[in-house]
């Protein structure tokens, strides 16, 4: 079974927060109270970087593609930024991609 875990992003100052201080999820809710809410998917990249909804990742083989992790249809999703198919997110799919970062805190990379 996968960690279920969230992170929020801040909207005034665009700061991630996690919940690194142990309270359990419905405190850390009402701490988030008002922010952007984005859930763990339960994989990491080639990195070991945790990926969560919001999440962009670039994939560099075969075409350099960029991609934003979405929840869909009960199922985590990469949707292509410039025109790309979506594809569902397994650890095949992940193995050579990374994190570059999130759509709250790093738009241009949209």
């Amino acid at each position: 079974m996968r960690e279920i875990k969230f992170r929020a992003c801040s909207p005034l100052v665009k700061k991630m927060h996690y919940n690194d201080k142990n309270l359990d999820l419905w405190e850390f809710l009402r701490y988030v109270h008002g922010m952007k809410l984005m859930q763990y998917t339960g994989l990491k990249d080639k990195n070991g970087v945790e990926i969560y909804e919001g999440d962009l990742l670039y994939k560099e083989l075969p075409n350099n593609r960029t991609y934003v992790v979405e929840y869909s249809n009960v199922s985590f999703r990469a949707r292509g930024t410039t025109g790309y198919k979506n594809s569902v997110l397994r650890g095949v799919v992940l193995k050579d991609t990374e994190v570059i970062g999130n759509i709250h805190q790093n738009p241009e990379l949209l």
